[in-house]
């Protein structure tokens, strides 16, 4: 996939991720739910899309595939948020929070890229608006050490 070098181009390279995770495999790590996630926890992000059941946080000092740079909530409304409107988010809210976490604007480098965590349509139901805005290798399958926070 060529890298974006436009805002106009910048969706062909984020990484949507509403994914389900293998429950296999990594005994002794603990699972949570998108809902348990905070800014600077360090992941690997799910295998295959579908709905998020489970990941397992890893110390940043580790190999991981993700790192979590924006925990926030999308703005209430009667009907579930449109794709269009997720970009938008993502857009206005993430894109930002990134180079503010990192001290890199994301359009200017080749190696990152973004990835979300939307609400479930069953949390949007009861009201929980949560959204996570994280950063993953923009070669899949890559893992990084240490966080990408800055200093």
């Amino acid at each position: 996939m060529p890298r974006a070098t436009s805002r106009a181009a910048w969706p062909r390279r984020l990484v949507v991720l509403a994914a389900a995770v293998a429950t296999a495999g990594l005994a002794g790590c603990q699972t949570v739910g998108p809902a348990a996630l905070e800014v600077g926890d360090c992941l690997d992000p799910p295998a295959f899309v579908g709905d998020i059941a489970e990941l397992r946080p890893k110390p940043c000092s580790e190999p991981h595939g993700a790192e979590v740079f924006l925990v926030d909530a999308l703005p209430p409304g009667s009907a579930y948020p449109s794709a269009n409107e997720l970009r938008a988010f993502i857009t206005d809210r993430c894109i930002p929070a990134y180079e503010t976490y990192t001290g890199v604007d994301l359009m200017t480098q080749d190696d990152m890229d973004v990835g979300w965590l939307p609400p479930t349509e069953e949390d949007w139901a009861a009201g929980r608006r949560r959204i996570i805005c994280y950063a993953v290798p923009y070669e899949q399958g890559r893992q990084t050490t240490g966080s990408i926070r800055r200093p």
